[in-house]
């Protein structure tokens, strides 16, 4: 996954912005952990930690992250 980098000071400066977290999880097969990414939406853009515990702000329509849901 790639973004712009959020460092603490910002994402401090963000969570009293910011709703409750939400998780997806991928399943890649049976013998490996799932991948657990943990998301907030914002009107402007998806902040998003990758597995290596890096905030990302992610600017992309939601139908391109999540295609079988309904908008």
């Amino acid at each position: 996954m790639t973004g712009t980098h959020v460092d603490e000071a910002t994402l401090q400066s963000l969570r009293p912005q910011l709703a409750t977290p939400r998780t997806l999880e991928l399943t890649r097969s049976p013998d490996q952990e799932p991948i657990r990414i943990t998301y907030y939406q914002q009107p402007q853009y998806w902040l998003m930690q990758n597995e290596q515990g890096q905030w990302l702000a992610v600017s992309v329509d939601r139908r391109y992250l999540f295609p079988l849901t309904k908008s």
